[in-house]
């Protein structure tokens, strides 16, 4: 099983943020936790899938709409706080990938 954070395309544009420099390490792990999407597991055997059970009574359903409202206002908050704190003073750009490496 692989255990990590839950990825969206905003992942993928604060990475490439950072590779490019544009981001001091003390920060990228706020960014990355912004969205709130949490943490992911990741079935990689199909021996660990056997063991998998789902638990019906603890089933949920959702009506999409009230689902994507929420997705949508998380997903506009979390950008717009990822873009002011790239902005802020806290991203100090020293301390970035080509000085760790």
């Amino acid at each position: 099983m692989i255990k990590g954070w839950r990825a969206n395309a905003s992942y993928f544009y604060i990475a490439k943020s950072f590779v490019r420099d544009e981001v001091d390490i003390d920060i990228l792990e706020k960014l990355l936790a912004l969205g709130g999407l949490g943490i992911q597991y990741c079935i990689k055997t199909e021996r660990a899938y056997q063991k998998l059970s789902e638990h019906s009574e603890e089933l949920q359903s959702v009506a999409f709409t009230e689902f994507n409202e929420k997705y949508n206002k998380r997903d506009i908050w979390a950008r717009e706080n990822m873009r002011k704190l790239i902005d802020s003073d806290r991203n100090r750009v020293t301390k970035v990938f080509s000085t760790l490496f």
